[in-house]
């Protein structure tokens, strides 16, 4: 059922990327961009159909396998933390569009703002690296 549901989700998303990036941004982005599209959104029917080799699991042994566990929690964490500052960025330059106290420049430069600290803060993982090399791996 999950695979269903994930090309279901997904399917129109890769066949409409183009025609919507053209009706979004307009032709000369539309090309350069759908296929990005496309992959996350293959990306994200993979993801959906949680296609994990089970044996590439266990073969990694206990320790690799519990700091995988401890580097994805973390990378979780960070992911989510950048979702909600962007979002929560985004709101706010909305809102205040709306009332007419922010115009284009104000909102593209909070947009970038927020992408360059979100890019910053997920480098936060790279820093930490040694933090989850606590048990030995061989």
């Amino acid at each position: 059922t999950n695979a269903v549901l994930a090309v279901v989700l997904a399917a129109p998303l890769m066949l409409l990327s183009k025609p919507l990036l053209m009706l979004w941004m307009g032709r000369d982005f539309a090309q350069d961009a759908w296929p990005v599209l496309s992959v996350l959104a293959a990306g994200f029917a993979l993801f959906a159909m949680n296609v994990t080799a089970h044996y590439a699991l266990l073969a990694m042994g206990r320790v690799r396998l519990v700091t995988a566990l401890k580097i994805s929690h973390y990378v979780r964490r960070v992911v989510t933390q950048n979702i909600v500052l962007a979002l929560t960025v985004k709101l706010a330059v909305l809102i205040l569009g709306a009332l007419g106290l922010a115009n284009i420049w104000e909102a593209v430069l909070a947009d970038t703002g927020v992408t360059l600290l979100a890019v910053l803060s997920s480098m936060r993982v790279l820093l930490r690296k040694n933090r989850f090399r606590s048990a030995k791996m061989s």
